[in-house]
């Protein structure tokens, strides 16, 4: 279903997306100052890691593969989905 080249692109789409993005504050919910980098750091090694393991297990022709990587993607839309509504 997805080729290598696929993969890595959806790794690194949504890798850099969440990279830039996050983490995102609600007004309910806002991040203290000094966790913001913190849960920066985590969202990207997060995003990171399940890409790289859904790039190679996709390689692998492993099924599991695409289903992490389409999760990752759903999330990205979710990030982009906030930051449009939060209007900015």
């Amino acid at each position: 279903m997805f080729s290598t080249y696929t993969a890595i692109l959806i790794t690194f789409a949504c890798t850099s997306i969440i990279a830039f993005y996050c983490p995102i504050e609600h007004k309910n919910k806002p991040i203290p100052t000094n966790r913001r980098k913190l849960h920066k750091i985590m969202s990207i090694l997060l995003s990171l890691s399940y890409g790289i393991v859904g790039t190679t297990l996709t390689v692998l022709s492993n099924k599991y593969g695409v289903l992490i990587l389409l999760t990752l993607l759903l999330v990205t839309v979710l990030v982009v989905t906030a930051i449009v509504k939060k209007g900015g």
